[in-house]
Order: structure tokens, then sequence, then C-alpha cells
């Protein structure tokens, strides 16, 4: 059972909104391996769903953690590191490995399995495939953590991150380290998501209409700006990710006020899981649909490959819970350091 001590602290419209946050992730990664495996028509017929969702699905994950950012400013600097190690850290290390080793043996990353072996400290500087996202996510919080120990305003901050999103926007030859170039780009979304916690979290209840209103219209606004190739570009624009980002709080609250679609708070208290090990569920899929079935239909792929990319995961959790072996997605807290 879960700790309900840890759910009632929890903020329920988060997890909606990491829900519908990991759903597009996962959506994303099926296309895109769907175009890689069948053939690039399919990725034409699907490029604009594909240019809607990367948009602002991940400023969304990073914009989330900024609201959730003054729990962990109250921490030691000693508990703070051990939380980032055990929950962000840790899974980075060993899932790196486990799909690392799994693409080698498969020869679907190119490399043998001792080349993959022999290379795998790289990880330490050069976060690989889908794992980039907690490599920067550990870099942000820990720099914003650090920033505001030194009595840094958020909205300090907000305007050095700013600043260095400008920088990379008029000199991207500047960031020759592929993981601060990521630093440069969602930094702004987490330190945003801080800056206007207290204001987001402190709204108990908005009225239905103006939820669904504002999350219809700000998804079509975002899906007209892609379809006439209006500020895309290959990095999310700050612009359209903050339309994007606007439009899924509005309709997490929305979900979570009239208690719809339960099952999405589910996938985001779990977003965690899903994330590290969707792309392994989705490729096993879509091989057996391909090798063994002979089924090319690009509407079963993306069906049966977004349910395995979330489900999948969620029932590894959930043997690994049963068998009480705790440390294959963290470590699980300390009493004494929490």
């Amino acid at each position: 059972m879960k700790d309900t001590s840890r759910l009632k602290k929890r903020v329920g419209w988060i997890d909606y909104a990491k829900g519908i946050g990991i759903f597009l992730v996962v959506l994303g990664h099926v296309l895109r391996g769907l175009s890689d495996s069948i053939g690039l028509a399919y990725l034409h017929e699907l490029q604009a769903i594909d240019a809607w969702i990367y948009a602002f699905h991940m400023p969304l994950f990073f914009f989330l953690s900024g609201l959730l950012s003054k729990g962990t400013e109250a921490k030691t600097v000693r508990v703070f590191l051990w939380d980032r190690v055990r929950s962000v850290l840790y899974p980075y290390l060993i899932w790196s490995a486990l799909v690392g080793g799994l693409r080698a043996v498969s020869g679907q990353s190119g490399e043998t399995l001792s080349s993959f072996i022999v290379n795998f400290w790289r990880i330490i500087y050069q976060p690989a495939d889908i794992f980039w996202f907690l490599y920067s996510f550990f870099l942000i919080s820990t720099i914003y953590f650090f920033l505001r120990r030194l009595n840094l305003a958020p909205v300090q901050i907000l305007f050095g991150a700013v600043l260095l999103y400008g920088i990379y926007l008029l000199l991207p030859g500047v960031f020759f380290w592929h993981p601060l170039a990521k630093v440069a780009i969602y930094s702004n979304y987490f330190v945003l998501g801080a800056l206007i916690s207290s204001w987001v979290l402190n709204q108990v209840s908005n009225p239905n209409t103006f939820l669904l209103t504002g999350a219809v219209c700000g998804f079509a606004i975002l899906a007209t700006a892609i379809y006439f190739n209006i500020l895309t570009s290959q990095d999310p624009n700050l612009v359209l990710s903050s339309l994007g980002i606007t439009s899924c709080v509005l309709l997490a609250k929305l979900f979570y006020q009239r208690d719809w679609l339960r099952f999405l708070k589910d996938w985001g208290y779990l977003s965690l899981q899903i994330y590290v090990a969707h792309t392994s569920a989705a490729a096993f899929i879509r091989i057996v649909l391909q090798k063994v079935f002979h089924i090319d239909s690009p509407l079963i792929h993306v069906v049966l490959g977004t349910a395995a990319g979330i489900y999948l995961p969620i029932l590894l959790n959930w043997l690994v819970e049963r068998i009480n072996f705790r440390y294959l997605f963290t470590i699980p807290k300390n009493k004494k350091m929490a």
C-alpha cells in the first residue's frame, strides 16, 4: 500500500498534470520510434501532433518541479543532496545501464554489449537517450537550491535564467557541453514555477467553465501556431511552451476538481517509473507487432505502444513492491535523513 501520510502532503492536481505530461512523453516517443522503424511517411502524417507534443511536454515537468521547490529549500545541504542522489542520480545510473544494455544486446544502439560496458563511464558527463532529463533536472534543481542558499530571490534567479537563455539563442555555439545547453533551455520553466508557486498552489478552486475554456483555447492556439509554423523551433519556444503549460495546468485542475479520469493521477504518481522504463516497453511491443504478427498499421502501433509504455512500467513497479525490492527505481527514504 502507498504511504497515506505522504499522499496527504501531495498536491492532487499536480499528479494529474504529471499524468497528462507522462502520457504525452510516451506518445511522443512511440510516434518517433514508429517513424524510425516503419518509415518516414508515417512521421509526415503525424508530424503536427509530434510538434505539438514537443512544444511543451518537457518544459511542463520542469515547471511542476519548480512549483514544489519550496519544500526542498528548507532542507539542510546534506539532506537535499542525499535526496537528489537517491531520487534522481540513482535512477539515472541504474536505468542508463539497463536501457543501454538492452539496446546494445538487441542491436538497436549500433554498439556491442562489451563496447557499451567499456564506455558506460561516459554518462558522468554525457547522458544517453532520454535520461538527459534526469541529468538536467539534477543540475537545475541543485543550482537553484544553492543560489537560494546565497539568499538570491527567485526573481533574481529568473532574470539570470532568462539571460542565459538569451545567450543560448544568440550564441548557441558557446554551449558546447550538451547538458549546459539543456540548463539554458529549461531552467526558465523551473525557476518560473518556483517564483509563482505560492500564487498557483494557494488557489483552492476555480470555476469549471473557466478551466475548461482556458485549456481548450490554449491548446487550440498552440495547435494553430504549430500548423502555421509560428514561433516554432527545434528547441521548445518560451512563448509556446508557456501556453501549453498553462493549458495543461488548467486541464489538470479541472480533472482534479471534477474527480475525472483518476487513472491520470496514478500515472502522475508513478511518472518516474513510467519515464525510465517506457521506451523499452514500447520498443518490445513494436518489435512483437512487426516481427511476430507482421502488423504495420500505425494506429495499432500507436495505441498498443502507448498502452505498453505506460502499463508495463506500472506492472513492473507493482511486481518489485510485491517482492519487497524497492531499489529498482529509487533508493527508499531514510527516516533519519528525512
